[in-house]
């Protein structure tokens, strides 16, 4: 009722609640038995998931004087690192579902994971998955998933084991346990949930209707669909053309460049000479310039000249540097040790 208009035109003040994602714990404290008495409604923490801080929201004055006033912060609570060894039966997210989990931890896994396999394909029932996190907990119950630290699938004799490393100066990334990087190079899917229509090569050009080369893939997609990066880079090109449309091209280490044509907007990040994180959206589907319906034209460039991105989206991604190597394999140890430790122990966290 009133409490709950209150307690939200508060939170408004500091954060907007249209941005609050699932995964969001609401945590209130009463001064009757009763909750379903919202006179009774003294305090809300209001905990998003992921690392946002909390708000705490309170109730101040009594009578026709009674106010909500918000503030950062809230129940302090402790950091806890949990290990976890859940059985698959189902899709990754009904498996992590019944051991307790939430889509917090499911997106988290699964956008590793998703790097080695195709989860709607490769998953099969018997199979393990084991993950190392820490998690906050406030009044003996999880409040949210800090961080994921380790992730081990298990299908028969083959395992895919990705470890978090934060080398100290800013560099963050998924290593196996030998080092190399778990990740390849290139993205595998700049636009998610995009369907393949045109590979590289000649082809009809659907247009012109003549033999042309087609230097890209084209991957068909809803307008407006977010597109991503497909390596860390450097923004050379953010412009518009009459056959390319709105278009972006990336520089990326090891020579190579890509191309993002017939876009319908550029995100904020996409300005000339900025950098731009693997995986960060740079613009949205669309059908601007020479198009006939709502897609991605991805092409990649190898210096100068244009290659099939089909021909380079395995090449391995870059290892742990030599100095970072004993502070890695510390660190490699440790959670291993961890993720061996429930070897037959029983399922759940």
């Amino acid at each position: 009722g009133d409490a709950a208009k209150q307690v939200a035109k508060a939170f408004a003040e500091l954060r907007n609640p249209r941005r609050l994602r699932p995964g969001t714990r609401l945590l209130a404290r009463f001064d009757g038995q009763s909750a379903l008495d919202a006179f009774s409604l003294r305090e809300v923490v209001i905990a998003p998931a992921g690392p946002v801080g909390n708000i705490t929201v309170t109730r101040e004055g009594e009578g026709a004087a009674t106010r909500y006033v918000a503030k950062e912060g809230g129940i302090p609570g402790e950091i806890v690192r949990r290990v976890l060894r859940c059985g698959i039966r189902d899709s990754l997210s009904a498996s992590l579902t019944r051991c307790g989990h939430d889509d917090a931890l499911v997106h988290l896994v699964a956008t590793v994971l998703s790097e080695r396999l195709d989860l709607a394909r490769d998953l099969r029932a018997g199979d393990e998955l084991r993950v190392v996190f820490d998690e906050l907990v406030a009044a003996g119950e999880r409040v949210r998933i800090e961080s994921v630290h380790a992730i081990d699938y298990r299908s028969g004799a083959t395992r895919f084991t990705a470890l978090r490393f934060d080398n100290g100066h800013g560099a963050v990334g998924w290593f196996r346990p030998d080092a190399d990087s778990f990740a390849s190079f290139f993205l595998h899917d700049p636009v998610l949930g995009a369907r393949f229509t045109s590979g590289y090569g000649m082809r009809m050009h659907p247009i012109l209707l003549k033999m042309r080369p087609h230097l890209g893939i084209d991957l068909a997609a809803p307008t407006g669909t977010p597109v991503r990066a497909i390596a860390d880079g450097i923004v050379s090109t953010a412009s518009r053309s009459k056959v390319a449309g709105r278009y972006i091209k990336l520089k990326h280490a090891r020579g190579y460049g890509s191309d993002y044509l017939h876009l319908s907007r550029l995100s904020r990040a996409a300005r000339a000479g900025a950098r731009v994180r693997r995986g960060e959206v740079i613009g949205y589907v669309g059908t601007s310039g020479r198009s006939t319906a709502p897609h991605l034209h991805l092409g990649v460039r190898k210096g100068k000249a244009h290659i099939d991105p089909v021909s380079v989206r395995d090449e391995a991604g870059s290892a742990v540097g030599a100095k970072d190597r004993p502070s890695f394999d510390e660190v490699a140890q440790a959670l291993m040790r961890l993720l061996d430790a429930v070897e037959g122990g029983p399922e759940g966290t």
